[in-house]
C-alpha cells in the first residue's frame, strides 16, 4: 500500500466507533449486518468496552500516507470525530519519523491539509465530487512524486 484515500466512512470505517456523533455500532449493525462479523455485535451498547478504535487501524498504516475525506452536511460520518481519530494516530507517525498531521486543527472547507495524514472536508452532502477527485489527486502527486 503507498497511500489510503477512504471517502467519507462513517462508523467502522473512518468515524469512531466510541463517538457520540453519527451513525453507532448498533445502527450500523442493524442496517449492515453482514459488514462486520459477530463479534462486533456484541459491542452495540458497550462501545467503551471495544478493545481498540479506528485510531488504531490509521496507525497500522504509518508511516505511509492517510488521507481521510468528508462533506461537513455529512454529519452521519462524523467529520470532527474523524479528525479526532487522525489526531490520535498521530503519534504512531511521529515515532516512526513520518509528519503526522501539518495542523491541530480541521482545515478550512475546500482546503487540503498538509500533512502525511491529511484531511479534506468540502461543502455538500454524502457522495464523491470532482472536487473530492481533485483533492485524492493533489495528495497522491505530493506523496507519490514521480507518479501520473
Amino acid at each position: 500500500m503507498a497511500l489510503a484515500i477512504p471517502n467519507q466512512a462513517g462508523c467502522g470505517g473512518t468515524a469512531p466507533s466510541r463517538g457520540k456523533v453519527g451513525e453507532s455500532v448498533q445502527r450500523i449493525n442493524t442496517s449492515f449486518p453482514h459488514w462486520f462479523n459477530d463479534s462486533f455485535k456484541e459491542f452495540n451498547t458497550q462501545t467503551d468496552k471495544l478493545p481498540f478504535d479506528q485510531n488504531c487501524l490509521v496507525a497500522l498504516c504509518a508511516p505511509r500516507p492517510v488521507l481521510f475525506t468528508n462533506a461537513v452536511e455529512d454529519t452521519w460520518a462524523n467529520p470532527e470525530g474523524q479528525f479526532e481519530v487522525l489526531k490520535a494516530a498521530e503519534g504512531t507517525y511521529k515515532f516512526l519519523g513520518a509528519q503526522g498531521l501539518a495542523s491541530p486543527t480541521m482545515p478550512e472547507l475546500g482546503k487540503l491539509s498538509d500533512g502525511t495524514l491529511g484531511y479534506f472536508i468540502r461543502a455538500g452532502k454524502h457522495s464523491m465530487s470532482p472536487i473530492d477527485w481533485q483533492a485524492y489527486r493533489a495528495f497522491a502527486k505530493k506523496h507519490l512524486p514521480g507518479q501520473s
